[in-house]
Parts: C-alpha cells; structure tokens; sequence
C-alpha cells in the first residue's frame, strides 16, 4: 500500500512537499540536505513507487536514477 495525502495535512505526517538543498542554519536546531538532489526527489520517488505497485516498473532493490 502507498498512502501520500495532500500537501495540507502535514500535521498527521502523511504530506510529501518539495525540499530544499540549502537548509537555513539555526542556532537551535540543524538540518540535513538533500544529497544534491532536485527539490521534488521525495515526490518523484512516491511516484516511482507508485509505479512499481502498480506492476509498471519492476521493482529492484537499487535506488531509482532519473534519466
């Protein structure tokens, strides 16, 4: 099963949104990156996710690369 809600109910930790590579710094608290990825990587994994599920794409065991 994949669950993705949307972009509004981030507050039940279901909502996927795009990131960004260059966190803000904080005193308080610390951010990781993103490894360089494109700021909608977590999205397009859903997607590749949903693909696999399907029955679309086979599924591996790699992690997808984007063409």
């Amino acid at each position: 099963m994949l669950y993705v809600a949307m972009f509004d109910e981030v507050n039940e930790g279901t909502a996927i949104f795009k990131c960004s590579d260059a966190p803000p710094p904080g005193k308080a608290t610390s951010f990781i990156d993103m490894d360089h990825q494109p700021s909608d990587h977590y999205l397009w994994l859903t997607g590749e996710a949903g693909k696999i599920i399907k029955g679309k794409k086979p599924l591996s065991f790699k992690m997808p690369e984007r063409k």
